[in-house]
Parts: structure tokens; sequence; C-alpha cells
């Protein structure tokens, strides 16, 4: 299920009704409860829980999302659709991830937990407000098992700023819901609590029906309907028609089923009746929808929009909902009278119900609303239909990357009917593939193809099958197969040029093979053509889908900018499509490139995205690739450890999946790691399995021959490198791979400078320093040589002659220059890789001169924050040691803002929250109703730490230690306390520090003065003078200094100075103690 396809309705609030009664003590009940995570609101039908949760959606200020369940969502990758949507509608932001990892998830392997990962995560990283999340009717779906284990793990790891709402008829039984109780997580309302009290009943009656009730009648209605709504509105009714309120009491007994029959359809005229019926089948409806499935059903014309609006002004059950992303308004009846109704049709007018329903699904089949389609057809039975529909439907849904949808499908049309309608064995072999099993996938694409031989009218299946076919063979390595199909493809096509789709796929396999077979210009050619096509036809998507392998052979040709605007191109495609399968390969193909450059932190973050996506989708191909190129960032890293976890993650998924070519890379990877680990045994159990399994393959005796060569370094068998470089020469293309050839080059130049070969060597040299001149070739030879740079650093010393050695100094000057510094990256890489140790978190807060916080190194910035007031929130809390209650919090940060209690309460639930993001959760603790920062944590901050030098300074007796802890103290004051902010706490804390800082130099000056330290104290007094340069104390320290060091001219120039600027700055003169102080000195000088 898609966006597209989405019930949008099914995720819009409904709509307030005019007549609604606003429940203060309820509403006001439900905001106290958003302290909690869950919240549960239990009656039974009638009782009014969808209105007071609409009520509050519309009029509390907190942004909600709302889910309307029904019996169809009891499936558990509809309900997380649902949900994500829901969500979506409120913070367009939300969603593109958790809604990705869904889509392309298997079917039959839906992972829950990875799907609660995802969906937390996705929350986290978009949501930074608290919001509320409604499921109404979750009755409808308790008995999904799934469902409720799905939502229990969900509360359990969603963030604080989640509040979950469950409407349900019936006590819900979540597994978790005794641990969360205990935790003090849940609170709720009962029937007790909906009940309308007498008071609501008078309100009621008063507000909707202008009706004065008297006491006897308000507790006589109380008491016979329980509070109980519906029978209050049914009481209602009633007395309007003329029957009092006696009358309207003695019919509460009425059940639902009865009431709606006798009391509701049965009194509407014929034409209304047939339209709740026809209506019914709709789901949900406007006037169009009407126009276009029902009106042919008609004996003559009808005013849909008037009918809608007469079954509205009746009260009938319906609900108007305006769609989230259309904006056009649609009516949904209340499920009660919707399943009433539609069993009713089936019954009444069958043939005629199944008609609609036929007619409702072909309409989406001609809006390619698939997924709508087919789901109707499958209710109705109609499994040919379903099977006929699948022939269009499912090439759009593989190349959108759904092909769990098609599985969810497939699954249903087993048996005899693949035989008839081969496009399902197609579609299963293709589906397989995609999930893993290739082997099963090329078997089924045979058994399609030998069937649609027989059957020449359906050629271009038959020719769309042998494409898929020839895929599957190249995935696996058996390119004579392939090559095979493509021949065949090729003289099809030589009769039907204009199948342009067919001639794309048969130009990017053949691609793709001369890629594998190192003929990157011919494969340049063939992807080309590929791409001119999909240009001619519009096809953007297509055009997207084959950036990888263009990509790829761009790269492999040395033309790094444009694959890298290649793979730019197709993310930014890829993401407005919310495919992220295709995204994880993109991202690996974009985080390979980066890694060649040198830029490994940038690198990580797409190689952990591939990793990421290929997971939650089940994409377990792109998932070795991405832990593969993880793993070779990390060997590069020397992180060994790291390295050969993700070499043997990929390797187990390279070997279930029967790619042999990855096998053979992850086998290569491992053999290396293992030389530098020193592990004998596992080195010599890998070369073998790598000789055996390239014994009767040239290319890959060639690579491991270059791998055996750069392995033969770690030994210093210089002699056996040109063994094995030799031969890696003699059998390579005229165009391969620059980086192997970069890398044998290297190797090469290593053991002609080691055998003292001084003509072979020098040009050896010229022939690498032309290639690193090239802008073509640049980056592959700085990357391959990068991993060599320790026997290359080393070659300088064993190189004789003066004119190669300075040839050769600037090919290291370039090698120094390259990538970035080893220990810095990995300290990034450890922010986003989940494999990566995970450093302890430590924390350095500066308030004096600059506010910065610091977290593990890293200074959070202003949009992390989001806003300055998160900061100012922690700063406020860190200088109130005892704690702070939120009201006290709130009251000091916005008290000039808004007066407004529930205002000032939604700031504070937000702010905490985005504070408490930056820091982590364990900074900011509440302990009996007040916020305190965690000292227990690691952490320096300075405002603290110049208090506690300045208290222990007075603690010590011994001098120099007095002075050594006022050093300390006046180091620290780097500056005004939070100089950016002038909220009035603020500035009452920074002339408080001021005055402490203030007195800490005079203390110091004063210690100093008597040990005659006086120059010390003449630049121990000059930042507080250029601070406060009319703070006379300041003048008479320097004096006394001056005099000290019997100066007396500068004696005379300071107080000149300080008359001056007190009399401009001022207008007085310098105060009596001054000016003695100043007659003093002179006096003695004389």
């Amino acid at each position: 299920m898609t966006k597209e396809t989405m019930i949008r309705t099914k995720i819009s609030i409904p709509r307030l009704r005019s007549d609604t009664l606003h429940r203060e003590r309820l509403l006001e009940t439900l905001k106290s409860f958003l302290d909690y995570k869950l919240v549960l609101v239990t009656a039974p039908a009638g009782y009014g829980k969808t209105t007071l949760l609409v009520d509050f959606a519309t009029n509390s200020g907190m942004k909600t999302a709302w889910y309307s369940l029904d019996r169809y969502d009891q499936d558990l990758r509809r309900f997380i659709s649902h949900l994500i949507g829901a969500i979506g509608v409120q913070y367009p932001q939300f969603g593109q991830d958790a809604m990705a990892a869904l889509l392309q998830m298997q079917p039959d392997r839906l992972n829950p937990e990875e799907m609660v990962t995802a969906l937390v995560n996705d929350i986290y990283d978009h949501i930074l407000d608290h919001f509320v999340l409604v499921l109404d009717d979750f009755h409808l779906v308790e008995d999904s098992v799934p469902i409720v284990s799905f939502l229990s793990r969900l509360i359990d790891l969603v963030d604080e700023n989640c509040h979950l709402v469950i409407l349900s008829r019936t006590l819900v039984g979540l597994p978790n819901l005794p641990l969360m109780v205990a935790r003090n997580l849940v609170n709720g309302l009962d029937f007790d609590a909906l009940s309308f009290n007498t008071e609501e009943i008078r309100t009621l009656f008063k507000q909707n029906y202008q009706m004065e009730l008297s006491t006897q009648q308000v507790n006589q209605l109380s008491r016979e309907s329980e509070g109980w709504i519906t029978g209050l509105l049914l009481s209602t009714a009633q007395t309007k028609l003329g029957g009092g309120v006696q009358h309207a009491v003695r019919n509460m007994g009425i059940g639902i089923d009865e009431y709606l029959g006798s009391q509701i359809i049965a009194k509407e005229s014929p034409q209304i009746q047939q339209f709740l019926l026809q209506s019914s089948l709709l789901e949900e409806f406007n006037a169009d929808l009407c126009e276009k499935i029902l009106g042919k059903f008609q004996s003559e014309p009808l005013q849909w929009k008037m009918l809608m609006q007469e079954v509205l002004q009746k009260n009938l059950f319906l609900v108007a909902v305006q769609d989230a992303g259309s904006g056009v308004t649609y009516l949904r009846f209340h499920h009660l009278f919707r399943d009433f109704l539609q069993k009713k049709a089936f019954l009444e007018i069958p043939e005629k119900a199944q008609l609609i329903r036929e007619s409702l699904a072909r309409f989406f089949a001609e809006q390619r609303e698939w997924e709508r389609a087919i789901e109707i057809l499958f209710s109705l039975g109609k499994k040919e239909d379903v099977a006929i529909l699948m022939q269009d439907a499912g090439r759009d849904l593989i190349v959108s990357g759904k092909e769990n949808v098609i599985q969810q499908w497939l699954k249903a049309l087993t048996g005899s009917i693949r035989m008839e309608y081969p496009v399902l064995l197609s579609l299963q072999g293709v589906v397989s593939i995609m999930q893993k099993d290739v082997s099963y996938g090329i078997v089924a694409l045979s058994d399609a193809i030998q069937l649609l031989r027989e059957r020449p009218e359906q050629n271009s299946v038959l020719y769309q099958s042998l494409a898929r076919r020839a895929t599957a063979y190249r995935m696996t390595g058996e390119l004579q197969l392939c090559e095979q199909d493509l021949d065949e493809l090729s003289e099809y096509l030589k009769i039907n040029p204009v199948d342009f789709h067919l001639a794309c796929r048969v130009f990017v396999d053949k691609a793709n093979i001369l890629f594998q077979r190192r003929q990157f210009e011919a494969a340049m050619d063939a992807i080309r053509k590929a791409d001119q096509i999909y240009f001619a036809m519009d096809d953007e998507e297509a055009k997207a889908g084959i950036a990888a392998d263009k990509g790829m052979i761009q790269r492999a040709l040395g033309f790094f900018e444009e694959a890298e605007k290649t793979y730019l191109d197709a993310i930014t495609f890829f993401e407005k499509r919310v495919n992220f399968r295709a995204l994880a390969n993109m991202n690996n193909n974009l985080g390979f490139l980066y890694y060649l450059e040198g830029k490994y932190s940038t690198a990580a973050i797409c190689f952990q995205k591939t990793i990421h996506f290929a997971r939650s989708t089940g994409y377990m191909r792109m998932e070795a690739y991405g832990l593969a190129s993880l793993g070779d960032l990390y060997y590069d890293i020397d992180a060994m450890a790291e390295a050969l976890e993700s070499f043997q993650s990929a390797a187990t998924i390279s070997e279930e999946i029967q790619d042999k070519g990855l096998n053979f890379y992850l086998n290569c990877s491992l053999l290396r790691v293992y030389k530098k680990q020193n592990s004998t045994l596992l080195f010599e159990e890998t070369l073998q399995k790598l000789e055996k399994y390239s014994s009767e393959n040239l290319y890959r005796q060639t690579s491991l021959y270059l791998v055996k060569a750069e392995l033969a370094l770690y030994g210093n068998d210089f002699s056996g490198i040109s063994e094995y470089i030799n031969f890696f020469f003699r059998n390579v293309s005229a165009d391969m791979d620059q980086i192997d050839l970069a890398r044998a080059g290297f190797i090469n130049f290593l053991a002609l400078v080691h055998q003292g070969k001084e003509i072979e060597l020098e040009k050896s040299l010229d022939e690498l320093m032309e290639y690193m001149q090239n802008s073509s070739s640049r980056i592959n030879y700085l990357s391959s040589a990068k991993r060599l740079w320790v026997w290359l650093e080393s070659a300088q010393n064993f190189i004789k002659r003066k004119e190669v050695k300075q040839k050769y100094q600037t090919i290291l000057e370039l090698l120094s220059k390259f990538g970035e510094n080893t220990n810095e990256t990995r300290k990034r890489i450890r922010q986003y890789v989940l494999d990566a140790p995970v450093p302890t978190i430590r924390y350095r807060i500066q308030s004096f001169g600059v506010i910065k916080v610091v977290i593990n190194n890293l200074v959070v910035s202003g949009q992390e924050w989001q806003a300055n007031v998160a900061r100012e929130m922690l700063f406020l809390i860190m200088q109130n040691r005892i704690g702070l209650t939120k009201e006290q919090i709130s009251e000091i940060l916005w008290q000039t803002e808004t007066d407004d209690a529930d205002e000032l309460a939604l700031r504070f639930k937000n702010t905490i929250y985005r504070l408490r993001r930056v820091m982590g959760k364990d900074a900011i603790l509440l302990s009996n109703n007040r916020y305190y920062f965690n000292t227990n944590l690691d952490y320096e901050y300075d405002a603290e730490e110049f208090e506690k030098n300045l208290v222990s300074s007075e603690q010590v007796l011994n001098d120099q230690e007095k002075i050594n802890r006022l050093y300390q103290a006046i180091k620290i004051y780097s500056g005004e306390y939070m100089p950016q902010e002038n909220n009035y706490w603020v500035i009452s804390e920074r002339e408080r520090y001021q005055m402490l800082f203030r007195t800490a130099v005079i203390k110091l000056s004063e210690l100093l003065f008597l040990r005659k330290q006086y120059q010390q104290v003449i630049v121990l007094v000059k930042p507080l003078l250029e601070q406060e340069p009319e703070f006379e104390e300041t003048h008479r320290i320097l004096m006394r200094a001056f005099a000290g060091l019997g100066d007396p001219r500068r004696v005379i120039q300071q107080f000149e100075n300080l008359s001056g600027v007190l009399k401009t700055n001022l207008g007085i003169k310098p105060s009596a103690e001054t000016i003695d102080l100043y007659h003093s000195i002179i006096k003695k000088t004389k």
C-alpha cells in the first residue's frame, strides 16, 4: 500500500460537529494525562469516545494524528502503513524512511521488530514536539496478535514525545500493560468517566434543542440512560418528534441494529434508502465518485450533492472527512451503520451490489491504483480477474520497488491458475530473485517461458520473462546463459524495435556483462544507449533505475564528478518516490565513490544508510554489499576487528543468496585481514578456497594474483611480488579497472625499489606520476596508494639516485594530504555507524564569554538545539542545584510572553523534550516534581568550576594554594556569563558572576602584593580594567603596583586616566580614598 493508494480519510481527523457539547471536565482530564505514554479510553458503543477525542484534537493546540480502524486493518502491513500515514498528515517531513521500509519488506517475512525500529527512528529524527496519536475503534483489531505485539513494542521504544490514545469498546490487553502501569506510564477513562452527568445532560438539551429540563426530568434521563450519549440522542430525537421525555425514556431499551433498521432506514424515502445502501459499498464517497460508479445503475439521473446534504442534515451516522492531501471532502459512514448497510445491500440487491463493487475495482484500475482494485477483486472471489490485472500491475509495482505487494497476492493465486496465467509464474520469479532466492526465481521464470512459448499471443510476456531470467543469470555469474537469453531478445527486437523497455533491459544487462569483463568503454556505450532511449521516452523512473550501473561504469573510467552527479540525481528522484530499496543501492555506490576520494566519514554515512535501508526492506544482496563496503573502509583506517566483523557478516549473506562474484571479493578481503592479524590457519584455509574457486576462471585468477602480490609485502617477499605482478599484467584486459591497475602499479614499483632495478624503477615512477597528474585517473591512484602507505613511505630510504628520489617526494606529498586523519575519522564514524564502538558521553558546558555545549568533542549546533530556549533551559536548570518545578521554569522563561496555562504547559513539554534530545535522557532528571541536571555524568561546567575554585580558595590555609585556586577561577572566567541571552534571570546571574570575578581579582592581587609580585598584579587586573573602566579599585591596585615597581610616572598616568574616564562617563571625580592613595604614593617618591 502506498501513500497514493492509502485511504486518506481513515487518517484524517473527523470534522467536529457544530452541535458538539464541549465536556470541559473530560477535556481537562485528557490534558492532564499527556504526561503519560499511553491513555486508554474504553467504553461500550455510544459513550462519545470518538467525539471527545475529536473535540480534543480540534481545540487542544497539540498536534494530533488520527487513525480510524476498521475490520480490514487486522493485517499488520495495512495497519503499519496507515499508522505511518496518520502521523505524516501532521508532520509531512515524517514517514519516508518508515514507509519505504514497509513497502519493500517481503510480505511473508515482514519483520515487526525492524518495522518498530524504523518507525521509532523516523519519529525521533523528524518530530521535535510532543504529539498525540489516536487509534479509534481499536477493538476491531484487538484479535490480531501481530498488531497487539507490534503496538506493545512500539510503546516500549518510542520516545517520550509520543502519546498514544487508544479508543476501544473493550479493555485493551497489551502484553506490556502491567509493566507500564507499574512504571506509571498509563492512565485512562472508562465508561463511568465518559457517562454524561446531570449537568451535562441539562446543557446538552439546552444547547442543541433549546429545551429547559427540570431537575426531575434530568435525573430521570440520567438514571434510565446511565449517561449513555447514544441513548440520550435517541431520546432527544423522540422528544423532538413529539413523544416527550417520558416516551424517550421508554425507548432506551431499543437495540442498535433494531433501531437502525426500524427507526432509521424504514422511515426514510425509497430514494434515500437506495442511496444509503449503494453508497455504503463505496466505503467513502463524494458526488463525483457516486456519479462515476453508481450513476450507471440508476434509471434516471440523481442529484448526488443534494442527497449527500440531505443525509448529513438527517444526522444519519455519517462523518464528513476532508482528504488531507487534496482537500476534497468525502462522506464516511459510522462503521456500525456501514456494516449494517453493506450486509443489507448484499441481501436485498445482491447482483447490483456485486456489480457496483466490480465497477469500483475497474475505476481504481483505470487510475492505476492497483492495490485498491485488486483488494476488491479478491474480496469478491474474482481470482481470474486479479491474474489478468496483474499483467499490467506487475511491472508498475516492480519498478516502484513493491515486490512485497505482489508476493502477498501471489500467495493467494496458487495451483492451476498459475498454469493458466504464466505471467503469475514470471512475477513469482522476479519476486523470488529480489527476495534472495535466485535459484527458485530462475526455475519459476523458466517454467513461465516454457508455457509462454506455446502461446504466441503472449509474446510480450514471454520476452519480458526472458529479460528477467537474463538478469538473474548475470547475478549468479552464469554469463553464458545470460548471453543466450540476450541474443534471443536481440533477435526479437530486430522484428519489434518499438519495444523500448525491453531494448533498454538488454542494453543494461550487456553493459553489466562488459563491466564484469572489465571492458568499460564498451559498457559505457551500452548504458548510454539505454539512457538515450529512456530520455526519449521521458521515463524518469526507468532512467533513474540505471543510475547505479551508469555511475559504476563512470567511476571505473575515472569520471568521478560525473558519477557523483549521476548518483545524487538518482537519490533525489528516489527520495521523492519513497523507493528506499533503490536508495540502498544508490547510497552504497555513492559511499564507495566517497571512500575512493578519501572522504571516509561521508562514505560511512552512506554505507550506514545502505545497511539500514537494506535490512529494513529485506534487500539481503544490498545489505551484503553495504557491509563489504564498510569493511573496506574499516580496513583502510586500521580498524581490523570491525573490518573482520563486517566482512564475515557480508560473507554469510553472500553465501545464502549465492552471489559468486561477491563471495570471491569477500574472501579476498578476509584473506587480507587474516594476514594482517597473523591468523595463519584461517589465512591458509581461505587461500585454498580462493585458489580452488578461481582455478577455471582467468579473471578471478588474475585478481587473486594481485591480492597475493599485495600480501607478499608483509613478508618482504619482493621476488614473489614480481612473479604475481607479471602474471597480473600478462592477463588483464586493456581497459581494466583503474583501481586494480593503480594498486598493481604501486606494488610493482615497490618490488623494483627493493630489487635495486634503477632503470625500470624510474620508468615505473614516471608512469605512476603521469597517471596521478591526470584528472581522470588521479583519485583511483591516490586511493589505491593510500592502502600501501607504510611501504611507500619507507621506500624513499632505498632509492639511491637523487633525481629519482626528488620525483618520488612529489608522490609522497600528494599521498600525505589525501584522505582524512585516521583518528578523527574513527571518532566521527562512531556517531553514524552502529557496528562501531560507542564512546562514553562526555559533556563540556561553557557559559562564560561564549555559550557552548560540547558533547564528545563535538559542539552542539544551533540547528540541533532547534530553539535557543532549550539551551537556556539547560543553563537555568544547572544554575539551580536544588531543582525547579515545571511551573517555576515556565514562569521564568515565558512569563512575559503568555499567561495561558495550557500554552505554557505545552511550551514546557516541547522544550524539555528538545533539551533531552540534545543532552540525552539521563542528563535531565525529574524527582519529587523538580527537574535537575544529573551530576553523576562525566561533565565539566565552567560556572560550577569557577565557584568551586573560589570556595576552595577560602578553605585552604596555604597562601600558595590560595593563589593557585584564585588563578584557576580567574582563568575560567573568560567573559560575561551567557552574553547572548538577556532574560532577567540571566542578567541577575551575570551581575553576580561579575562581582565574584571582581572580588577574586582583588583577593589575588592582595596575595601577590604580599609577595611583591607587582608585575603579575598588573597583568592580572588589566582584563578587569577593560571590562569595568570606571571601577576605582582596579585603578588603585594598578597605582600600588606601579609604585612597588618604583615607577611614579605610570602612577600619575593611571590616576589621570581614571580621572578622565570618570569625568567623561559619569561626570564625577575620583573618590577621597583614591585621591588619598595617589597623594600618599607621590609623597613617598619625592
